[in-house]
């Protein structure tokens, strides 16, 4: 007994069962389903059969819809937590790829600026040698005080003139810091006889 009704042995709990027994609810009156007499192994369940569908067709209902929620509140928790789940392993992909990149751009800085840092130091140590082999040059020669020429005439140790017209031009000014006193009072005297 199941809420006061008697539910026959006989009665299957399939699901074609429980649509069937939909459909007899809905007929009318007259088109009702009658239980056939091989069936019915007592006569008394005869008259009970069609509210025990009903009971049955409640049941499956209920039991139907319960199924329903179950199934949408565990399907929506599944579905939430997969989506929390996700949204987490994408934020630690995000965070573990920002991470492996920042130590890859670190890496590759470094490996810049000691490649460029290196080429600096070449370039610098190569402008150097550069630079000492010319001045080596220079200083082989003495130069025109008066033009900066490559000086051909010595005056003194301090001066030195490419020609004559230089020495001449610069000998006002050079007089006085001449250091040669012979030439320096020489000058003096051939300047007195001329005045």
């Amino acid at each position: 007994m199941c809420c006061g009704y008697y539910i026959p042995a006989k009665v299957a709990m399939s699901l074609q069962d429980f649509s069937m027994l939909y459909a007899l609810e809905n007929m009318e009156d007259g088109e009702r389903f009658m239980v056939p007499k091989e069936e019915v192994h007592d006569a008394d369940h005869v008259d009970h059969l069609l509210p025990e569908s009903r009971v049955i067709l409640e049941l499956q209902k209920h039991w139907l819809e319960q199924y329903d929620r179950v199934r949408c509140a565990s399907l929506s928790a599944a579905a939430s937590k997969l989506f929390e789940e996700f949204k987490q392993e994408l934020i630690d992909d995000d965070k573990r790829l920002r991470e492996e990149l920042d130590i890859e751009l670190k890496e590759k800085r470094q490996m810049t600026i000691n490649f460029y840092r290196a080429q600096v130091d070449d370039h610098l140590s190569k402008l150097q040698e550069k630079y000492d082999a010319v001045i080596a040059d220079v200083k082989k020669y003495q130069w025109c005080c008066q033009c900066g020429k490559k000086a051909r005439l010595n005056c003194c140790y301090n001066c030195s003139y490419c020609s004559t017209e230089c020495q001449s031009k610069n000998w006002a000014i050079h007089r006085i810091y001449c250091r040669r006193p012979r030439a320096i009072k020489n000058s003096d005297e051939e300047t007195a006889k001329k005045a």
